[in-house]
């Protein structure tokens, strides 16, 4: 199950996207502390549920993104969810662009075209990090 999850994560996040050129800490990106606690409090069939929910909400983030002119709730609905599995991963700065995302959609505020061209590599180095904690703690639980 650990690998299936890991595969599923990090399997959609493309290597292209330089993490360096998205700046930050690693800690900006992921605190990890909230996937050993959910890890070792609900073990790890179900925080690969969460994973799942996450993946799924990314997907449907990154669907609505590449519908042509997709604004207003179009946007801000998937942003939501979105936020709210990042928060719940520890994902900060996913969840803060999300919540951005959410606001200038209801809002149709004028930032919307640069917060959703940021999305997909926000997502996907988030995924890569997410994957690599996952792992981290697949491996010191069978070690």
């Amino acid at each position: 199950m650990c690998r299936r999850i890991e595969r599923l994560i990090r399997g959609k996040a493309p290597q292209s996207v330089a993490d360096a050129a998205n700046g930050g800490h690693a800690g900006d990106w992921l605190d990890p502390g909230v996937l050993a606690e959910h890890f070792s409090a609900l073990g790890p069939g179900r925080t690969a549920r969460i994973l799942e929910a996450f993946e799924e909400n990314t997907e449907q983030m990154l669907a609505a993104l590449a519908e042509s002119g997709a604004g207003g709730d179009a946007l801000a609905d998937p942003a939501h969810r979105l936020a709210g599995s990042a928060a719940a991963l520890g994902l900060p700065r996913l969840r803060a662009l999300a919540g951005d995302l959410e606001r200038a959609g209801r809002t149709r505020a004028r930032e919307l075209d640069t917060l959703s061209a940021l999305m997909p590599d926000t997502i996907a180095a988030s995924r890569r990090r997410l994957a690599a904690c996952w792992a981290s703690l697949c491996d010191e639980t069978s070690a």
